[in-house]
């Protein structure tokens, strides 16, 4: 059962559920883009078309509303709701948590030096996740490879041009994990489990699809100053830490160890990009776990990291474990990740492979798109279609790709 409650001050709450919507979809995964890695910043959404044929809302009734949502009596956190549209008798509305109130500027009354811990204390601060400035974790968890690091006076000159955002996903990357605002409203740091926390068969799940590639990264790669750093060699993949705003801001000694810290954990690091879905909601599972599945057929086991989960309307769940872009739509695999599901483009040079639509699938609720690739493999897209009260499309929305497209009418 999805419960959602629409609270703001000086109103009466109002209570939806799925018996409201004609479409639901809620999302745990990396905000600042399609991918997931080292640094992301993960959030989590919601998105829905309220049915409101009788037009029993009036206008303003969900604005700057804050929500909460509950599936199957599990508590999925707090959201605040961007202003929503309106047309043909329904309401279309998305909602964040609280790590959208960190696209905010960072002050520019701070001063460097500062420690990472303080840099965190004065981000959640001036986006107001935080009541007062607190370096003893009243609001944030860490839980890296290493918890702390200095920020030179150098790095003054760059983070001013900077949003908190950025901030937290640079520290975060630096600190070799990623960020999310947890269940008590906290922001919290964590690393990529190392250890597999669950198995699941594939004669359990409703529909599984995995790569037949596996990432293994064997180096790590970064640069300061104009001067390339590389730990590792060129056995396998390439982990590139990213973020030079924090690597010019940090003293070469600490530059130094802090990389060697990364290298040592995600060496011989190995995930299968692959993608899963549950006929119900498995809430223990979450963003950066370890799991592996196994293709009984042919009797493969495949492992990865999670790094997205979304529940529909009907309250499954697709599970997906990055290493590339995306998990089914990668052609011309190359050896150099910007992170743990960054396919990075081919070098200059490289002949860029092709490919060419074979089959389409029409399922209830949406189609699958099969494309042959020039090394015959084949791709499968997978598509959902949202309808409003009268039956026209509003929206499709490519899983895959992690990708929507609206659909308007003249």
């Amino acid at each position: 059962m999805i419960e959602l409650t629409f609270s703001r001050a000086g109103r009466e709450d109002i209570v939806l559920t799925e018996d409201d919507l004609f479409d639901f979809r809620f999302e745990r995964g990396c905000f600042s883009g399609d991918t997931f890695e080292l640094g992301g910043v993960s959030a989590k959404s919601i998105y829905m078309i309220i049915d409101n044929n009788t037009q029993r809302f009036p206008r303003g009734a969900f604005a700057n509303s804050r929500v909460r949502l509950d599936i199957d009596g599990h508590f999925c956190g707090y959201f605040n709701a961007e202003l929503p549209k309106r047309r043909n008798g329904v309401i279309e509305l998305t909602a964040y948590d609280d790590m959208i109130k960190l696209d905010t500027e960072f002050p520019k009354e701070v001063q460097f030096p500062q420690t990472f811990i303080s840099v965190y204390a004065y981000c959640l601060l001036e986006a107001g996740i935080a009541d007062y400035f607190s370096i003893n974790g009243d609001f944030f968890e860490l839980n890296a490879l290493f918890n702390n690091g200095v920020i030179s006076h150098e790095y003054t000159d760059y983070i001013y041009a900077n949003s908190c955002r950025n901030v937290v996903s640079g520290m975060a990357e630096w600190n070799g994990g990623f960020a999310y605002i947890n269940d008590d409203g906290k922001l919290q740091v964590d690393v990529f489990s190392k250890e597999v926390s669950r198995t699941f068969y594939s004669g359990e799940l409703m529909d599984f699809d995995y790569s037949d590639e596996t990432v293994v990264f064997s180096k790590i790669k970064t640069s300061q100053k104009n001067k390339t750093y590389e730990m590792g060699d060129d056995s396998g993949y390439t982990l590139i830490i990213n973020n030079q705003y924090i690597g010019y801001g940090l003293d070469d000694e600490d530059f130094e160890m802090y990389l060697g810290f990364i290298y040592d954990y995600y060496k011989d690091f190995s995930l299968t990009p692959m993608s899963f879905t549950l006929a119900e909601p498995d809430f223990s599972l979450k963003i950066g776990d370890r799991i592996s599945v196994v293709d009984e057929e042919e009797n493969v086991t495949v492992t990865g990291n999670i790094s997205e989960i979304s529940v529909s309307g009907n309250c499954s769940m697709t599970v997906t474990c990055g290493g590339f872009g995306n998990v089914s739509g990668v052609v011309n695999y190359n050896k150099s990740s910007t992170g743990l599901n960054n396919q990075t483009k081919a070098e200059a040079g490289t002949k860029k492979e092709s490919s060419y639509m074979t089959k389409i699938d029409f399922k209830k609720g949406g189609f699958d798109l099969t494309f042959m690739n020039s090394d015959g493999t084949e791709t499968v897209n997978k598509f959902d279609i949202s309808e409003d009260a009268t039956g026209n499309i509003t929206q499709i929305y490519n899983k895959t790709a992690k990708r929507r497209i609206d659909v308007t009418y003249d």
